[in-house]
């Protein structure tokens, strides 16, 4: 495959562009910041020259890294394939055919932004990580691929040739020049398709309110304050002399009691403390939101997703419609009393090992949820969600989940008596009613349903999922029956796709069974697709 015979849309091996230099500098250093900086406070000479040795070898290390880096990396097209080839002393060539790219994903931040260049990952799918990352390429670059790539495999080759003629054309730039610094580009836009939705600043409020993302980033700030807190061996001491004395069980009930009152101010003030951090919290999580999906649109061009969001790195992302195998829509308890849902996708062999791959997939952060069945439809014609009618599970599966968290709390409580004795009575009462009402919500809320083109399973009270697969896509069907489901005449049904499994537990027998009949007599009589 590497030695094809000349095609007109063939092309020569080109470099990255020459600001890669730059970025793999820029890189290098962000990954050794911390100790470089650890380096130049503890070394121990006063000449602020030998003090600057350290991180002048980093920098003349990322530097050569750089270099060879740009000078041994290629890419080129072929006649079926993209072909990329990098290393020096260990030589790499790998060729990913056209019909094997799932995504070409691209990402600038403002830097990338003001220089016109751009980050690009080529996904396959086979794994989380990317099959190959191009950084940096001019703009203009990422347009002439996904025109190559994704016109290769759905156009015969003369019109393809046609097309990257035309498209080097417009772009004022041929093969060899791609990597010109003055090459005329435009920034990655899914402009030409039909928008399927566009988020307002409000939704992005919203949606950063309800995700309450910002947790993350005070959990980050307290942990950078303890480190820096020269008190905190005395926090750690005090709270280890305060622990025991709560637990304390020998005390008069009028020592008790006048304990307790003298806490009440302290109390009240520490609970007002808390409601304020976490007001502050969410709101930090709404601007975090806003500035990360700003702009946030999704649009469809022919048969493939395009996802762009983002005000300080902007990334332009590309989910094939054909691969999509499970459609989830999310809803916490505040998406409910807002009205609002939020929806993702899972790919053929995409997963969801990494905290980026899982933002991909996020079709829609945010949505009104009377809104959801006709973007369902958009995604995915024919799956009728607003007429689905909903089948729940046996009448006896609240008792034998409740019976299950129960041993559960007796084991706990079990623990918590040599710590707080007679009270873990208290501790035990308080989780038995929790796995009561816990399990009565829980199995109200679960069901399916067989839409007309697929089937759906929900579950969830807090933090509802409803999860969706069309016939055409499902790999495997099994009907699961344990001993204690056996004996109560249940079963589960578990549903495979090339991306995730679904499972519906706690069924009648025998609604398992039609469910089984029907996902496989559907699913035989549907063309499977990846």
């Amino acid at each position: 495959m590497s030695s094809e015979s000349p095609q007109p849309f063939a092309s020569a091996e080109r470099r990255l562009h020459p600001l890669t230099l730059l970025f793999e500098i820029g890189r290098g250093l962000r990954q050794l910041a911390v100790p470089m900086v650890v380096l130049f406070f503890v070394s121990r000479s006063r000449d602020g020259g030998q003090r600057l040795i350290a991180p002048t070898v980093v920098l003349g290390v990322s530097a050569v890294v750089a270099v060879t880096r740009y000078l041994s990396f290629r890419y080129r097209y072929g006649r079926t394939e993209l072909v990329v080839r990098s290393g020096i002393f260990v030589r790499n060539e790998r060729h990913i055919p056209y019909d094997r790219i799932q995504s070409i994903d691209a990402e600038q931040s403002l830097a990338h932004r003001l220089l016109n260049v751009v980050t690009v990952q080529v996904q396959t799918g086979a794994s989380t990580a990317p099959e190959a990352t191009l950084s940096v390429l001019p703009a203009s670059a990422l347009a002439e691929m996904r025109a190559r790539v994704f016109g290769a495999r759905a156009q015969p080759a003369d019109a393809m040739a046609a097309m990257a003629a035309s498209t080097a054309a417009a772009m004022d730039t041929g093969p060899a020049t791609d990597s010109a610094l003055g090459a005329r580009s435009a920034a990655p836009s899914a402009a030409g398709g039909d928008t399927l939705l566009h988020l307002a600043p409000r939704e992005l409020a919203i949606s950063g309110f309800i995700e309450n993302r910002g947790m993350v980033l005070v959990l980050g700030a307290l942990g950078l304050i303890w480190q820096l807190d020269p008190l905190q061996e005395r926090i750690v001491a005090r709270i280890a002399d305060w622990v025991p004395g709560l637990l304390r069980t020998n005390l008069p009930a009028a020592s008790v009691l006048s304990d307790t009152r003298a806490l009440l101010p302290a109390l009240s003030a520490g609970l007002a403390l808390v409601l304020a951090v976490l007001l502050a919290v969410r709101l930090l999580s709404t601007v975090w939101a806003a500035v990360r999906l700003h702009d946030f649109r999704l649009t469809r061009a022919g048969d493939d997703l395009r996802v762009e969001y983002g005000l300080l790195t902007r990334v332009a992302t590309t989910i094939p419609v054909r691969r999509i195998q499970t459609i989830v829509v999310h809803e916490t308890l505040l998406h409910r009393w807002l009205g609002r849902a939020a929806v993702r996708v899972a790919t053929a062999g995409g997963g969801v090992g990494t905290e980026g791959r899982a933002e991909r997939e996020w079709v829609a952060p945010i949505i009104a949820r009377a809104a959801v069945p006709a973007f369902l439809d958009a995604l995915q014609p024919g799956l009728a969600l607003e007429s689905a009618e909903w089948r729940r599970a046996h009448p006896r599966a609240t008792r034998r989940l409740a019976l299950r968290s129960a041993a559960v709390a007796v084991v706990i409580a079990g623990v918590a008596a040599y710590v707080v004795g007679w009270w873990a009575l208290a501790v035990l009462l308080v989780l038995l009613a929790w796995a009561v009402v816990r399990a009565a919500v829980y199995t109200r809320h679960l069901g399916w349903a067989a839409l007309r083109d697929g089937v759906a399973f929900r579950a969830g009270w807090l933090r509802r999922n409803t999860t969706i697969a069309r016939f055409s896509r499902v790999q495997a069907v099994r009907l699961d029956e344990s001993p204690f489901d056996r004996r109560a005449a249940m079963a589960d049904v578990g549903v495979d796709t090339a991306a995730a499994g679904l499972v519906m537990p706690y069924l009648a027998r025998a609604d398992a069974v039609e469910l089984r009949d029907l996902v496989v007599a559907r699913a035989a009589a549907s063309a499977f697709t990846w």
